[in-house]
């Protein structure tokens, strides 16, 4: 419990000074200079998210072109016996029937 606390700790005092250098940083530039910062970083940002998004597409659509697609097939004809039980009893009823 106490080494949750001390990392508590550790992370706000870090945040905390973190935020000092930032203000600092940010009161010795002019108004106009911080907004270009903001705007070339936002910029920035989102070209590398848009090229990390394209790149990323592409390589999903090249692993599904380099995929073998299933080709389609007739089916063949089933070769069965030509003496099963069923048409040795087919070919006898006939044959009786055709005789009368």
């Amino acid at each position: 419990m106490e080494k949750i606390k001390k990392m508590k700790q550790w992370k706000n005092r870090l945040q905390d000074d973190l935020d000092a250098y930032i203000n600092r940083i940010c009161d010795s530039m002019s108004p106009l200079a911080r907004l270009l910062t903001v705007v070339i970083t936002v910029g920035l940002c989102g070209i590398i998210f848009l090229s990390i998004l394209i790149f990323s597409v592409y390589r999903i659509g090249k692993q599904d072109g380099e995929k073998e697609f299933l080709q389609l097939q007739h089916i063949e004809t089933l070769k069965l016996q030509k003496q099963d039980s069923l048409n040795i009893l087919n070919k006898n009823e006939y044959e009786y029937k055709s005789n009368r």
